[in-house]
Formats: structure tokens, C-alpha cells, sequence
């Protein structure tokens, strides 16, 4: 299957497959956007300053657990 057009993950990955928080994901979601990237998969644990501004912007910001989850959002 192809991969989802426009979607962009940044996370940390754990030795069980986990997606932890990363620093400065603020930042990647704006460059992201600024590259026409609108779908942005984070950690379920991420912190984001200002996540209903992004998504007033537009961005869509999905919260995955753990690396299959992500991989079945980019791939669906």
C-alpha cells in the first residue's frame, strides 16, 4: 500500500515498539507544514504548546501509542 500523502511523524522510539515525546515537535510541525505536510503523527505522550492554533492552521495532529499504530495511519 502506499504511503498516506502529506503525513509526517516525529517520535522517539522505545525497545518495545512505543513512541515516546520528543523535543522541539512545535518547530517540525511548522517546517512540516511550511512543505505542505498536513498530517503530523506523534507520540500519544507528546506535549504540544499551541495545539489548537496548528490545528486552526490546518494541521492534523494524530496520537499514536506505539509504531504499528503509526505505521496504520500512514498507511490507511
Amino acid at each position: 500500500r502506499p504511503l498516506k500523502q502529506g503525513a509526517v511523524v516525529s517520535a522517539a522510539i522505545d525497545e518495545d515498539g512505543v513512541l515516546e515525546e520528543v523535543d522541539g515537535v512545535e518547530e517540525k510541525i511548522l517546517a512540516a507544514f511550511a512543505a505542505d505536510k498536513k498530517i503530523f503523527v506523534v507520540s500519544l505522550k507528546q506535549n504540544i504548546r499551541d495545539q489548537q492554533a496548528l490545528e486552526n492552521l490546518g494541521v492534523v495532529i494524530i496520537r499514536a501509542q506505539n509504531v504499528s499504530q503509526a505505521a496504520e495511519t500512514l498507511l490507511s
